[in-house]
């Protein structure tokens, strides 16, 4: 189930981003404040985006130097990806 999107992170780090052995990629989604009151719809997107960037992460650990920071979100209004 995860081998393709898995082959295709690998891609985009080799091929698209040219990522070689030891160098740092910064992969970022943000995360809610507790002040902030999400739609569902828009909840369930910034989930589907959190997941998204720790499978990155997690191909990443194989390739090259990585850290996960959970930042909060600045402002709903402001679109990631």
């Amino acid at each position: 189930m995860w081998q393709e999107p898995v082959r295709a992170i690998r891609r985009i780090f080799k091929e698209n981003l040219g990522v070689k052995p030891g160098e740092r990629v910064l992969v970022y989604t943000d995360k809610p404040t507790r002040r902030e009151t999400l739609s569902p719809k828009e909840e369930a997107r910034r989930s589907e985006l959190r997941d998204v960037a720790h499978m990155f992460e997690a191909v990443a650990r194989g390739l090259c130097r990585d850290r996960l920071r959970p930042w909060r979100a600045t402002s709903t209004a402001l679109k990631s990806w």
